[in-house]
């Protein structure tokens, strides 16, 4: 098995970690200093604190690394605790960040409370909310809202993507996922065309995320995205799949912790969407939900045939803009038919019942050959449930990012590992950009 670089949510370091199933234990590097501030606060990746001047904040964006802004702290006001006395309607703000004069910015998004005539530098439009930095003219409406998140005086015009487009056209591919307008910058793909899809429903029986709004009473319920899906397979994306993939076997593996030089395992069948998104004023990162479903599932467990889903995010708040991989379990694991998030078949968060990546199999978990994997304890089971695949149930990655950053890049890769067959499929849907600060993560839905 070979070794990957993660980043491991909630800490704020790289570590190499030997993959393998739920239950094995990885092999960590000696871990280094967090993000620490000069009060002692410790950061996540992605996560803000003061810088200790008074008026600048600092984000973690790798183990060690701190980006501090630079403002000049005398033209910020006084900290609260240093501003003495002040009358009423003297018109000076004392929090951090919020200027001279009448006019305010308390939330540091660079747009005034009003129009200060003595400021004629500052921008002339006015924040309709001056206490949330994801509410400023410019930015973006967040559906998940209630606030008028872009000072336009209306809350409900957010963007909303088509379906229908065609799995040729990478732009209909990040429509289909929810993904669309002008925050896409470019847009490409590799792989063979049968590997990609745009689908209502993957077989019938996955469909979309539903995610919405709750608003007042007489209107409770805004449903927010549309009602399709993405699909992107080593073998066919729109099913049903016959296991068996497109068959080429001369690429290179795309883990971003292995470098030009790859791994040396043989990739077959690789298909990728590749995104350059520019990132809205207001927005403090972006999430996507996903399925990861196999055939190999559980016959090899533990072996080498490690069909691997990848989404490569490159972006200034995670460690300074290398490329590194999003989607991994609690143990940091990528996504493969070994990683914990897999569920037997009587745990089916999403039942599978009818795909063609989850048929009745007799075949049981064989014997481990991966050094260092242990296959989980239900294949021991007496009564286990075989299949000929499953899945890992909706899950959820967050990614951080620098309001307002130019070129995040995202790649959403597969492949075939060391044969082309018995294929897997990742389907993907409800991109959405986060008004609040995130961390690194991929979870699964509390149910």
């Amino acid at each position: 098995m070979r070794a990957s670089l993660v980043a491991i949510a909630l800490a704020c370091l790289p570590a190499t970690l030997l993959m393998g199933c739920e239950g094995c234990t990885p092999v960590i590097e000696e871990p280094r200093a967090p993000c620490e501030l000069p009060d002692g606060q410790v950061l996540s990746i992605g996560n803000t604190g003061p810088a200790g001047d008074g008026c600048n904040t600092c984000v973690c964006t790798g183990a060690e690394k701190l980006d501090c802004t630079t403002r000049a702290c005398n033209d910020a006001g006084p900290e609260q605790d240093d501003a003495g006395p002040q009358p009423e309607d003297a018109g000076t703000i004392t929090d951090a960040g919020v200027g001279e004069g009448p006019c305010h910015d308390e939330d540091n998004d660079g747009f005034y409370s009003c129009v200060d005539p003595d400021h004629p530098e500052r921008p002339s439009p006015i924040d309709c909310d001056d206490q949330r930095f994801h509410v400023q003219p410019g930015g973006i409406e967040f559906p998940d809202t209630t606030e008028d998140d872009n000072c336009d005086g209306f809350n409900t015009d957010y963007v909303t993507c088509d379906c229908g487009g065609l799995a040729s056209n990478p732009r209909d591919l990040a429509s289909a996922m929810d993904l669309c307008g002008d925050v896409i910058v470019d847009a490409t793909k590799n792989g063979a065309p049968v590997q990609f899809g745009v689908v209502d429903a993957y077989q019938g029986v996955i469909e979309e995320r539903v995610r919405v709004r709750v608003d007042d009473p007489a209107d409770p319920i805004v449903v927010i995205g549309n009602s399709c899906l993405m699909t992107l397979s080593s073998g066919t994306a729109t099913g049903p799949d016959d296991g068996q993939g497109p068959g080429a076997c001369n690429f290179q593996d795309p883990d971003p912790a292995l470098g030009s030089g790859g791994s040396g395992d043989q990739i077959c069948d690789l298909a990728q969407v590749h995104l350059t998104l520019r990132a809205p004023a207001n927005a403090h990162g972006f999430a996507f939900d996903f399925m990861f479903l196999s055939y190999e599932w559980p016959e090899f467990l533990c072996q080498v045939f490690n069909d691997t889903f990848y989404a490569i995010v490159e972006t200034d708040a995670v460690f300074e803009g290398a490329a590194t991989n999003a989607a991994f379990d609690t143990a940091g694991q990528p996504i493969t038919v070994n990683v914990g998030f897999f569920e037997n078949p009587p745990e089916w968060t999403v039942p599978l019942e009818g795909i063609s990546h989850a048929r009745p199999s007799p075949g049981p978990c064989s014997v481990p050959s991966a050094p260092g994997c242990q296959l989980p304890a239900y294949c021991n089971e007496p009564n286990f449930d075989a299949r000929n695949g499953s899945g890992s149930g909706w899950l959820t990655t967050t990614v951080p990012i620098a309001p307002g950053e130019q070129d995040i890049k995202l790649t959403l890769s597969i492949h075939d590992e060391s044969d082309s067959i018995l294929d897997s499929i990742v389907i993907i849907d409800n991109f959405r950009w986060l008004n609040l600060p995130t961390e690194l993560e991929t979870a699964k839905e509390e149910l």
